[in-house]
C-alpha cells in the first residue's frame, strides 16, 4: 500500500479531540469532517497526467439514510496529530472552526463529489485537475476537506491512511504519460 498520506477526523462535538488515521468519519452537517492530504513527490518531473482518481472505502454508517461528501482543496497545512475542530495544528486555530474559513481554511467551491450509500464498498472521485494543481505549484498541496449533507442524520466511516488492512486505505490512483 502507498504510505505518503495523511488523515485526520475533526469532530463538532468533541472540538479539543485530535483523532488521526485508522478510520476517518464524515457526518451530515458539516459536524464531523475528514482531511486528507497525498504525497505527490514519487511523480516524476515533467509526467503529463492522464488522469487520477480518488478512492474511499466506506468501512460502515450509523444508519441506512445517504450522505453527500463534497471535496474542498484545503488552503493551509494542518497536523494529522493535532488537527482538531478548533485548530489546524497546535497553536494554530482554524480561521473558522471545523476548517470552515473560505479562503483562509479551504476553497468554498467543491472540487469532488460523491454519494455513499453502502458499506463495504469503493467510493471514487475523478481529482485529475486539482491533482494537476497540486503538481504545478506544489506548495498548494494542503490536501481535502471531505463534508457531508444528509437528506437525514447519518455518519458513514471510511478506511483512514493507518486502518489495520492497507487494502482499504484511502488510494489516489494516477495515471501518466512521461513528458
Amino acid at each position: 500500500g502507498y504510505a505518503g498520506q495523511q488523515n485526520a477526523t475533526l469532530n463538532a462535538w468533541t472540538p479539543a479531540t485530535s483523532a488521526p488515521g485508522t478510520v476517518l468519519h464524515v457526518r451530515h452537517g458539516g459536524l464531523q469532517v475528514a482531511l486528507l492530504r497525498f504525497d505527490l513527490s514519487p511523480v516524476p518531473p515533467g509526467a503529463v497526467l492522464r488522469s487520477v482518481r480518488l478512492r474511499l472505502y466506506v468501512l460502515g454508517r450509523t444508519n441506512a439514510n445517504s450522505l453527500q461528501v463534497q471535496g474542498y482543496a484545503l488552503s493551509r497545512a494542518w497536523s494529522p496529530t493535532q488537527a482538531n475542530w478548533l485548530q489546524a495544528a497546535a497553536g494554530s486555530p482554524w480561521a473558522k472552526a471545523g476548517g470552515n474559513g473560505i479562503p483562509a481554511d479551504r476553497l468554498g467551491t467543491a472540487a469532488l463529489a460523491l454519494a455513499l450509500q453502502a458499506t463495504g464498498t469503493w467510493v471514487e472521485a475523478d481529482v485529475t485537475e486539482l491533482v494537476r494543481g497540486w503538481l504545478q505549484n506544489p506548495d498548494s498541496n494542503y490536501g481535502l476537506s471531505l463534508q457531508g449533507n444528509g437528506s437525514g442524520p447519518v455518519a458513514y466511516s471510511l478506511g483512514g491512511a493507518e486502518h489495520a488492512d492497507s487494502q482499504l486505505r484511502p488510494q489516489l490512483e494516477l495515471t501518466w504519460d512521461q513528458g
